[in-house]
C-alpha cells in the first residue's frame, strides 16, 4: 500500500498548501504520486527520497504561480490595450471631423493652409504609426484571447477531474484520499487496456479459424465433387449391370423352364421303367433271356418303345448336367458382379 499518511504529513500541511492545489490538478501531480514510497513496519520516519520530492514540489508550486502571475499581467496588459485602442478610434473620428472643419479655413488663408498642409502631414504619419501599433496590438490581442480560451478549457478540464474524483469518493466509505482514488482510475485505465488488447487477440483467432474453415470447405467440396462423379459412374455401371442381370434372369428363367420340362419326362421314364421290371419280374426266365440287350436292338430304328425311352433318358441326363455347369457358372458371373459394384455377397 502507498504511505499516504507520509504524503499528507510532507505535502498537505506545508506552509505552501495553498499552491498545491493547483499542482493537484496538473499532470505532474499523477506522475509524482507513482513515485511515492510504500509504508514499512520499520521506517516510519519520512526518508531522504520523500524530502527531496517535497523540495521538488515547493519549486514547483513556486514556478507554477510565476506563471498564473505572468498570465494575468498579460491579460490586465491586453484589456489596458484594447481600451487605448477604443480611445484611439475615437481620437481619429475626432481629428476627421475637424479635418472637415479645418479644410474650409485652409482654402481661405494660404498660410494657413501650409501650415495646416504640414501639420496634416504630420497627422498622416501620425495616423499610420497609430495603424500600425493598433494592428499590432489587434494581432497580440487575438493570442492573448487564444491563450485565454485555451486556459479556460484547461482550467474547465481540471474542474470536470474534481468533480469526477468527488462522485467516485464515496465508494471508498467517503474517507479515502485523493491518492485512492487516483489508484483506482489507473487500475481502471489498465483494466480497459487488457480488455481491449483480448479482444483483438480473440479477432484475430477468429479470423484465423474462419480461414481454416474456408480451406476446409473448399478441400471438402473438390471432394465431395469427385465422390459425386464416382457415384455417377457407379449409377452407370449398376444401368449396365442390371441390363445384364435381366438378360441372364430371362436366361435362366428358359433354362429353368426347359430343365422342367425334361425333369417331368425324366419322371415319366422312371414311372415306365418301375412299371416294367415290376413286369419283367413277374415273367418267367426264359422270357427275361430273351429281353437282352444286343448291339443291333440298340438302334433307335429297330429298338421297342421302352428302349426308345431308356436312350431318351439318358440324353436327357446328359443335357440336364450341362445345364447345370451352364447355371452353377451365371451364378458365379452374377456373384462376382455383384461384389465388385454393390458390396453385396450372394448366398449359394
Amino acid at each position: 500500500m502507498v504511505d499516504f499518511h507520509k504524503v499528507a504529513e510532507n505535502v498537505f500541511r506545508t506552509p505552501c498548501y495553498d499552491q498545491v492545489l493547483s499542482y493537484r490538478r496538473s499532470t505532474q501531480f499523477f506522475k509524482d504520486l507513482r513515485k511515492i514510497p510504500v509504508r514499512t513496519e520499520d521506517k516510519l520516519e519520512p526518508s531522504v527520497y520523500m524530502e527531496q520530492q517535497k523540495l521538488h514540489i515547493q519549486r514547483k508550486l513556486i514556478t507554477d504561480d510565476n506563471k498564473i502571475h505572468k498570465k494575468r499581467e498579460a491579460l490586465r496588459i491586453a484589456n489596458h490595450l484594447l481600451d487605448e485602442k477604443l480611445e484611439l478610434y475615437v481620437k481619429e473620428k475626432e481629428l476627421q471631423e475637424h479635418f472637415k472643419n479645418f479644410n474650409v479655413l485652409v482654402m481661405q488663408n494660404r498660410v494657413k493652409r501650409e501650415r495646416v498642409a504640414g501639420r496634416t502631414k504630420e497627422l498622416s504619419a501620425m495616423i499610420l504609426r497609430r495603424q500600425e501599433e493598433i494592428e499590432k496590438i489587434s494581432i497580440e490581442i487575438r493570442k492573448m484571447r487564444a491563450y485565454k480560451t485555451k486556459f479556460i478549457t484547461e482550467i474547465n478540464k481540471y474542474l470536470f477531474y474534481e468533480e469526477f474524483l468527488e462522485k467516485i469518493s464515496p465508494e471508498f466509505g467517503g474517507k479515502a484520499s485523493s491518492s485512492d482514488i487516483v489508484q483506482r482510475f489507473i487500475n481502471l485505465i489498465w483494466n480497459r487496456e487488457y480488455v481491449t488488447k483480448r479482444d483483438n487477440d480473440l479477432y484475430e483467432k477468429l479470423k484465423t479459424t474462419q480461414l481454416q474453415a474456408v480451406n476446409l470447405m473448399n478441400d471438402r467440396s473438390e471432394t465431395i465433387l469427385d465422390l459425386r462423379k464416382q457415384v455417377t459412374d457407379f449409377i452407370t455401371e449398376y444401368e449396365k449391370v442390371k441390363s445384364r442381370t435381366k438378360s441372364l434372369e430371362i436366361l435362366v428363367l428358359s433354362i429353368w423352364q426347359e430343365c422342367n420340362n425334361r425333369l417331368e419326362c425324366l419322371i415319366e421314364c422312371v414311372h415306365g421303367i418301375s412299371n416294367l421290371n415290376v413286369q419283367i419280374l413277374r415273367r418267367k426266365r426264359r422270357y427275361r433271356m430273351k429281353m437282352r440287350i444286343t448291339g443291333e436292338m440298340k438302334k433307335m430304328g429297330n429298338a421297342p418303345p421302352v428302349m426308345k425311352n431308356l436312350m431318351h433318358v439318358n440324353s436327357t441326363m446328359k443335357a440336364m448336367q450341362k445345364v447345370s455347369k451352364v447355371v452353377e457358372l451365371c451364378i458365379k458371373i452374377l456373384r462376382k458382379i455383384a461384389e465388385k459394384h454393390h458390396n453385396i455377397r450372394i448366398k449359394d
